[in-house]
């Protein structure tokens, strides 16, 4: 099978995907007879796992439908995007984003303390077919995937610099509510935090014009209230280093800027937020918030939307940018994932199903089809679909009279379906009613109405005829197709539309071309009709 493959047919997709780290101008170098009938033998099959053509009929550039083959692609591609000069960087990554989201990936953001700088975060994306990921918890992919992104950054280092020999910072956990268990207080350790930590709130809160009061009579932890004009906005209260809650005035949730200066706060000493205990709503999604603006790292963190109804006029243009930004991926995976409701079928659909229909041996089913434009469509594939299938009479359409006699009706029914198709007959619009066979007689289905235009040029020649004298007709079949009462109509009503009547015109109802003179005028109606075909033709 090897040597029948030729291998620059689908090289391309082949090093895409992740295939060979060989590219097609390498593998053509390559003197190495065993290294070219490895990759001969998996190419070949390769192509017999993921491309079922033959290959005089190379595949469109994508994705195989497997989960190997799609991590492969995926990984190339970020290679790619590391490798790519910095001015190119960027967008690379940008279009590579929109191909994750294309294809259904997800995003998750984790971070790690370093004691060396500011905590180090990334994005990883990853397959949520991929059964590596299937039943595990937002948090347990959060731990995953911060345990990759420790190893990543301790690849290359001696192994008494590697982030897992260090001691990391706990993360700081939050709160809600003034009232929590206090934990104990470790007497060896440095005080001098809570100064280090009064000096910069008070530095954010006059960023906010803000007034920041310590409370002297918190000697076990540190409690802070913040206040504008008087009006209490919050309090935050630090046990210790790692445990922090905040809690509002008269009930309600404090402040957003007050969310703001807590994950300011742990972000400057590396630490990521822990949402601890139970939270109110409107808490969770100021605390998850003030983390995405920051950029730093959370868990045990509601999942979904950030719902801020209640506190948009708390939010600064940046906050709505960030907010909008994190709801947006929500959106786009929504899109990406629900099934788009299937529209109308065509012509070529319906007779392709009521065909397999039929040769399963089901009975063609119509009562489902609401749209009216459709479902004079599936009438005429069913009817189709039936004769080939000789199957006569599977769905029928026509004239009202003529269908609604042959339905399983009784005799008020009957009445009431030609009188409600008699309404639309007499304002010069064409009935077209249908029924289908059950097994047991015909199930009377409903009607359409069609309706054909007066041409705009009918008008005009109606006007020139009249102004020369010309008595004007206008001859109709279906009195002669039709007995149905009220058929005359049609016609008086479309003589109104094209202003054929006037108080010198009458209609003539009864003229059926009896007479000599009527049929010698119907010949010379018919030559004309008929020239005048061939000459547009």
């Amino acid at each position: 099978m090897a040597e029948a493959v030729n291998l620059g047919t689908y090289h391309d997709l082949f090093f895409k995907l992740g295939g060979t780290d060989k590219t097609a101008d390498e593998f053509a170098a390559l003197t190495d007879q065993k290294e070219i009938d490895r990759i001969k033998e998996v190419y070949a099959s390769w192509v017999a796992k993921y491309i079922n053509v033959d290959e005089k009929n190379p595949p469109e550039e994508g994705l195989p439908n497997d989960v190997e083959a799609e991590n492969k692609y995926f990984a190339k591609k970020e290679e790619e995007v590391a490798n790519a000069p910095e001015g190119e960087k960027a967008s690379k990554r940008q279009d590579l984003n929109k191909e994750y989201e294309k294809a259904g990936w997800k995003e998750i953001q984790v971070g790690l303390a370093s004691p060396d700088g500011p905590m180090i975060l990334k994005t990883y994306h990853y397959n949520p077919k991929d059964p590596a990921y299937e039943g595990m918890t937002q948090d347990e992919l959060r731990a995953h995937f911060s345990e990759k992104l420790r190893e990543e950054q301790d690849e290359g280092k001696p192994k008494d610099e590697r982030e897992g020999d260090r001691q990391e910072p706990e993360p700081l956990n939050v709160s809600e509510g003034e009232e929590r268990e206090e934990v104990p207080a470790n007497e060896e350790e440095n005080q001098d935090w809570k100064d280090d930590k009064e000096k910069f709130w008070k530095q954010h809160c006059a960023g906010y014009e803000q007034d920041c009061e310590r409370d002297a009579e918190d000697t076990e932890g540190l409690t802070l209230n913040i206040s504008k004009d008087d009006k209490k906005l919050g309090q935050v209260r630090y046990s210790d280093q790692k445990h922090a809650s905040i809690a509002g005035a008269d009930g309600k949730t404090a402040d957003y800027s007050v969310f703001l200066g807590l994950v300011k706060d742990a972000k400057r000493n590396n630490q990521a937020i822990n949402f601890s205990g139970e939270m109110s709503p409107e808490f969770a999604a100021k605390l998850k918030l003030a983390c995405e603006e920051l950029g730093v790292a959370y868990q045990n963190a509601p999942e979904g939307k950030i719902d801020a109804n209640g506190f948009e006029d708390q939010l600064s243009e940046e906050s709505k940018r960030k907010l909008a930004e994190y709801n947006a991926k929500f959106d786009r995976q929504e899109e990406n994932t629900q099934e788009q409701p299937a529209g109308p079928k065509n012509y070529d659909e319906h007779l392709d199903q009521f065909k397999k229909d039929l040769a399963d041996g089901k009975e063609i089913d119509l009562s489902a089809i609401a749209d009216e434009k459709e479902k004079v469509i599936a009438y005429a594939a069913a009817m189709v679909a039936a004769k080939d299938a000789q199957k006569e009479d599977v769905a029928i359409k026509g004239a009202p009279e003529k269908i609604v006699e042959r339905c399983v009706l009784t005799k008020g029914q009957k009445e009431k379906a030609l009188k409600e198709a008699l309404v639309f007959q007499n304002r010069a619009k064409r009935v077209l009613c249908f029924a289908h066979d059950d097994g047991d007689g015909y199930i009377y289905d409903g009607y359409a109405v069609l309706s054909d235009g007066i041409r705009k040029e009918v008008y005009k020649a109606v006007k020139d005829c009249k102004r020369a004298g010309i008595k004007v007709k206008i001859l109709t079949g279906e009195a002669a197709r039709s007995r149905v009462a009220g058929t005359p109509e049609r016609a008086k009503e479309a003589a109104r539309r094209a202003e054929f009547r006037d108080n010198n015109h009458q209609y003539d109802e009864n003229s059926n071309f009896n007479t000599r003179a009527d049929r010698e005028a119907r010949a010379a109606v018919m030559k004309q009709y008929w020239e005048n075909r061939r000459t547009n033709s």
